[in-house]
């Protein structure tokens, strides 16, 4: 028993009781003053006051009427942005719904419709209202579909890759002026108009038979200089890109390269504008051979979408591959239009930290089956492979999400971190090395300071310098890297390592910042780098990090080279450290080769948070 659809229907109940005695009082009030007002003539007050109550009780039945009227038209919006929101995921286009009664009969659309809803809401009053949104018309129908998507690690770029193999057949009224056509999103503009636009022109436009965002900002990267060049056949190579076509006989036809259409799609602001954004790609084949296009015969399908003529059949498989994100974390799969009989597989290789138990999916189903309306399906879970069969008919708007998290959990020092919107540095340039000293045993405090944690985090913008400088040395000298040895450092962090210094040395915040005064790494404002070699070992800067003497200077660096305490090649190596950070925009610390930070004391303070934590 649905509780809360009980209690919905007793208020229905409760609200039109009320209406009707509201109304039936009224009109008892209003029958009453017209016949007294007819009876008594004498005196002339009452039978005005009578003929007043009349009109007034006319009056509150025409205003209670318009009344209700406004607010079961309010109530129908409400109930349909709210169905809307529940049973149209955004990431659709708004419109893309087919009317499907020449599929199905009106009737069963509509029980199938107030399961779904009442699935939803509890309350399945509403369908009637949620049939308006079912209003644009186009025959096209998807059957016995196939479609493998594949998450796997270990690839030779060090990123994780989707591959996705697709197979299904198209059933729909011919003729057909392109046999297939796929979009790509390069990246999304919330801000621009003009580009949201013409991705919602592209998104609902019905004749793309596949859709997909690239995600990977380094990958989307390398697909805009490929467009700006218009290398096509590498954009399809780099995208991995297979399309076949199979006939009536069930023979496979590979499409040639000289009959797929490249098209980049770019957001020109000016005519003098040569930074143009490239924000999609779009790719095509014309009208295809006719071997691959057949009349459709078919009669065994339940429902009544075959009673029509002049249907043509097409088969295609689609494959590609690329790179995402390692934190992507989700995937969505949405069925546009009317589909037949659909198998989809999500599968999962070498992902490190791989557990079945952390996959979370949610199927949004609406489809028939054998002759009965269902909700929902069932994902059958299979070591790394879920998978979701559903043989009847589905309909467009539902789909399946999954959700995953294998990412192992975070200190407290780095959760804090990120929640202060600092930068992991690797995340911006992958070239750049990183081993936290404060992470080991092996400093100054003999012990581990951040919880082992292993990713430096800067301020953006100072993650961004530092890739410009990594860039910078990797051209000077190939192979060559930064190493980081320490960045954004907490408050806490600091208090410790002062409180072990100040009683050793006669001028501790000579080295270590007092806490209380606060430094530039307390604000994610400063870094320890230095230089490794092609082989991963670092350059002789003639002291070790944190060396806390006057041989870690920089500004007596030629006297020491007299003394013999630094040799040329150590202060060379200095130099080389000082020109690539300097010429981004760091600043040196005169007391430390390693240490460079930004900003005066005064910006600091006034622009940056301190890391409190």
């Amino acid at each position: 028993m649905n509780t809360r659809s009980d209690e919905k229907k007793i208020e229905k109940r409760i609200e039109n009781k009320n209406t009707a005695i509201i109304y039936l009082f009224l009109g008892i009030l209003a029958l009453v003053s017209i016949i007294l007002h007819y009876k008594i003539q004498e005196p002339e007050w009452l039978n005005l006051a009578f003929s007043s109550l009349f009109d007034a009780s006319i009056a509150a039945l025409a205003v209670t009427g318009v009344i209700e009227l406004i607010t079961k038209k309010d109530n129908e919006k409400k109930y349909s942005r709210m169905i809307r929101a529940a049973l149209i995921p955004e990431e659709c286009p708004a419109d893309e719904m087919p009317e499907i009664y020449d599929i199905y009969k009106k009737e069963e659309l509509h029980k199938i419709l107030k399961n779904t809803i009442k699935a939803y809401t509890g309350n399945d009053y509403l369908s009637d209202h949620y049939l308006s949104f079912i209003d644009s018309s186009y025959s096209d129908l998807r059957r016995d579909e196939n479609y493998q998507v594949t998450l796997r690690g270990n690839n030779e770029d060090g990123k994780f890759h989707i591959r996705q193999q697709y197979k299904a057949t198209y059933v729909y009224i011919a003729p057909k002026d392109v046999s297939f056509k796929a979009f790509f999103v390069l990246k999304k503009h919330k801000k621009d108009k003009s580009i949201n636009r013409d991705l919602d022109r592209i998104l609902n436009d019905k004749s793309y038979a596949f859709r997909e965002e690239i995600e990977d900002e380094d990958f989307n990267e390398t697909l805009k200089a490929l467009c700006s060049e218009n290398r096509y056949d590498e954009i399809l190579d780099a995208l991995k890109f297979k399309l076949s076509f199979f006939d009536k006989s069930g023979n496979e036809n590979k499409v040639l390269r000289e009959n797929i259409i490249v098209e980049p799609k770019k957001k020109i602001k000016t005519e003098a504008d040569e930074a143009n954004d490239y924000y999609g790609i779009e790719i095509r084949v014309p009208s295809y051979k006719d071997d691959f296009v057949f009349p459709d015969k078919s009669s065994n399908d339940k429902g009544r979408y075959y009673e029509k003529e002049g249907y043509v059949r097409s088969s295609m498989y689609l494959e590609i591959d690329y790179p995402v994100p390692d934190k992507m974390n989700n995937f969505y799969l949405i069925y546009p239009r009317p589909t037949i009989s659909s198998r989809f597989t999500l599968t999962f290789e070498d992902i490190p930290g791989y557990r079945h138990d952390k996959v979370s999916f949610m199927p949004f189903l609406t489809y028939i089956k054998d002759g009965k309306d269902s909700w929902d399906g069932k994902v059958i879970a299979d070591g790394n492979h879920f998978t979701l069969n559903a043989q009847g008919l589905i309909l467009p708007r539902s789909g399946v999400s999954f959700s995953w998290n294998f990412r192992k959990s975070l200190s407290r020092i780095e959760q804090s971190m990120v929640d202060h919107n600092l930068v992991d540095i690797q995340s911006v340039n992958k070239d750049i090395d990183v081993k936290l000293v404060y992470s080991t045993a092996d400093n100054f405090a003999g012990e581990d300071l951040y919880g082992g944690m292993e990713k430096a985090y800067l301020v953006p913008e100072l993650a961004v310098m530092l890739s410009q400088a990594q860039d910078n040395l990797s051209a000077r000298h190939q192979g060559m890297r930064l190493l980081v040895y320490d960045a954004a450092r907490p408050n806490s962090v600091q208090a410790h390592m002062f409180n072990l210094v100040k009683d050793k040395y006669p001028n501790p915040e000579f080295y270590v910042s007092n806490p209380s005064k606060h430094g530039w790494h307390n604000y994610g404002l400063a870094v320890d780098v230095t230089i490794e070699d092609i082989d991963g070992i670092p350059l002789d800067m003639g002291t070790g990090f944190d060396s806390f003497g006057p041989e870690s200077h920089i500004d007596k660096e030629d006297e020491l080279v007299t003394q013999g305490t630094l040799t040329a090649e150590q202060k060379a190596n200095r130099e080389l450290l000082r020109s690539i950070m300097t010429e981004v925009g760091f600043e040196p610390l005169k007391t430390e080769w390693w240490h460079f930070q930004k900003y005066s004391k005064f910006d600091r303070n006034k622009k940056f948070k301190l890391l409190n934590f």
